[in-house]
């Protein structure tokens, strides 16, 4: 065994890592674009955050989760279809075209998100033998192929988990720095509020990397005036947001549910019907 590790690495310093770590990842984004083809051939799945994104394109507003003409919505959050507007907004809604560039930024954030997290297990130490064998596994064996190259494209998912992996890169390397420095702590509230806008899972998991970094390496004052910062700017961002769906929906935030949340209401407005799809949602 310890005359293979040594082979294997020879083989790793003559190639050099830089060179390995690309190719394997240009492999992985060819294979999920080969994926998009064979599962999907392109064609972007009806759900819920593509019907937004077409209707921001279109100059509706958050509207029309459910189906055409139901009003406005807060059944994503403010963040989640901007890009697949913006998308549809330079190269057109229902195009193969607009299908081709999304998939295509979905395969790259998943991409990243891999190389994003090599990163991490480098900075912890991990044997360069180690990880170059785990970046392989998870480039190019296909056993979550199929999610990737298609619910991945229509929703926040891949981005989110990019973003935070490269949140807690950031995170490590403070870890082992000597200090940690009050700018770096502000940047990653306001990361942490931003990323808990986009994707409520991805957020929880940036504050609790933030917190434990906070636990380990600062006095207890920074523990509190950083969670306050990062309350204060996550108000900042979904402030506005909660008053445009209150005034769409009429929904009196503060009482019953969660305040972040919207109610059945929001779904739809004035005197439209409920569509099947949110009944169920609700009631179930």
């Amino acid at each position: 065994m310890t005359r293979l590790t040594l082979r294997i690495g020879g083989w790793i310093e003559h190639i050099g890592e830089g060179r390995i770590v690309a190719c394997l990842l240009v492999l992985a984004f060819l294979l999920r674009m080969a994926g998009a083809a064979h599962y999907g051939h392109f064609q972007l799945q009806p759900v819920e955050n593509r019907a937004i994104a077409e209707a921001l394109a279109n100059n509706r507003g958050y509207a029309d989760a459910f189906r055409p003409g139901s009003g406005p919505t807060a059944h994503t959050g403010p963040l989640a279809p901007l890009i697949m507007a913006a998308v549809f907004t330079i190269f057109g809604t229902g195009t193969l075209i607009s299908a081709i560039v999304l998939t295509m930024l979905g395969a790259a954030a998943v991409t990243l998100s891999f190389y994003l997290v090599y990163r991490c297990f480098a900075v912890i130490g991990v044997p360069i033998t180690v990880r170059l064998l785990a970046l392989a596994f998870v480039t190019l064996v296909p056993f979550q192929l199929s999610l990737e190259t298609t619910d991945l494209v229509v929703w926040e998912v891949a981005y989110a988990t990019a973003f935070l992996a490269a949140m807690l890169l950031v995170i490590l390397k403070l870890d082992s720095a000597p200090s940690v420095s009050f700018p770096a702590l502000l940047g990653l509230a306001a990361a942490t509020a931003f990323l808990e806008l986009f994707s409520p899972a991805s957020g929880l998991a940036a504050a609790g990397a933030v917190g434990l970094l906070l636990l380990r390496r600062t006095p207890w004052p920074m523990w509190l005036l950083v969670g306050g910062l990062t309350l204060a700017f996550f108000l900042a961002m979904t402030t506005p947001w909660k008053l445009r769906t209150k005034s769409c929906s009429g929904h009196q935030y503060g009482r019953g549910r969660a305040s972040v949340f919207p109610s059945p209401s929001a779904f739809t407005t004035g005197n439209s019907r409920r569509h099947p799809s949110a009944r169920r949602i609700w009631a179930g």
